[in-house]
């Protein structure tokens, strides 16, 4: 087994660890998530695209987990989600500031009634 095929099974062992520790600390069974979970999922669009640098894995599981458990139509789909860190990482779009770390379109959103 090459070194490669060695550091490709660690990420692999790794990123199944960590995926199951934010399990662990972020999803309560008598709690749900309401707007402000979307900002949560965010983050885990970050550490996807990292991790998809170095590993081929899929992580609709781990994101449908997560969505289970968001208070009923709070939670944002993930394609809406990949949008708003596209227009982030670009800086083409002004509703999304380098600045901060939080996009306009995202608090609209939470602050819906």
């Amino acid at each position: 087994m090459s070194f490669k095929d060695l550091l490709e099974v660690y990420l692999e062992d790794l990123n199944m660890k960590l995926l199951q520790e934010f399990v662990d600390i972020f999803v309560a069974k008598n709690s749900k998530f309401g707007y402000y979970g979307n900002l949560l999922l965010l983050n885990f669009v970050v550490y996807e695209r990292w991790v998809k640098k170095h590993l081929d894995f899929d992580f609709t599981g781990f994101y449908s987990i997560f969505s289970e458990h968001f208070v009923e139509n709070r939670v944002m789909n993930f394609e809406k989600l990949n949008e708003i860190y596209d227009q982030y990482e670009s800086g083409k779009n002004s509703m999304c500031s380098r600045d901060t770390s939080v996009c306009t379109e995202i608090t609209d959103y939470l602050s819906k009634d």
